[in-house]
């Protein structure tokens, strides 16, 4: 397929069954497989594609934290892939893969995919933009490779991550379809 019917295939599906966005403010706190302790915060945006009830949701995610197993300041990019849905209550699962520069002696790459699943719940209305603010928890498990290839099997670092998400969903045109 080229890419031009590709781009038109996607407009076409957007405009039948409907497409939304959003950005999230997150904050974490976390715990490794050792017992460590750790914060993170991160923001995000999203896209949805299909209707009200179910959604693909795509996204890119930015930012960083404190690891009390390694002693030190992080920065991440990543980016997440799953489905979502709902309207005044949102739901959302996903897969993610983040890469992480770990700031310590010097500069460490580290890989990391896991899961995530989110309840949000709308708190504001925002009738101009047809947008609304959410409040939720999200819980996230992630497995850390470092760039040697050890995975966390041998280097037991998988992070389980509590978050509270806040989520302005900037239009959604998926509402009654």
């Amino acid at each position: 397929m080229s890419g031009r019917r590709a781009v038109f295939l996607g407009v076409a599906a957007a405009c039948i069954t409907g497409c939304s966005g959003s950005l999230s403010v997150m904050s974490a706190v976390g715990v490794d497989s050792r017992g460590e302790l750790g914060t993170e915060g991160r923001f995000a945006g999203h896209a949805g594609l299909g209707a009200q009830s179910l959604r693909l949701r795509t996204g890119m995610e930015v930012g960083g934290g404190y690891s009390e197993r390694l002693r030190s300041l992080y920065v991440l990019t990543g980016a997440e892939v799953g489905v979502e849905g709902g309207q005044d209550a949102q739901w959302a699962v996903g897969g993610l893969y983040s890469l992480r520069g770990v700031v310590a002696r010097q500069v460490e790459l580290q890989h990391a995919v896991g899961i995530a699943a989110q309840a949000t719940f709308a708190f504001v209305r925002l009738p101009r933009e047809r947008g609304r603010l959410f409040l939720g928890p999200r819980l996230s498990a992630e497995a850390v490779i470092d760039t040697r290839g050890n995975t966390a099997a041998t280097e037991g670092v998988e992070l389980y991550h509590l978050w509270l998400v806040v989520r302005w969903v900037t239009f959604d045109d998926s509402i009654g379809r």
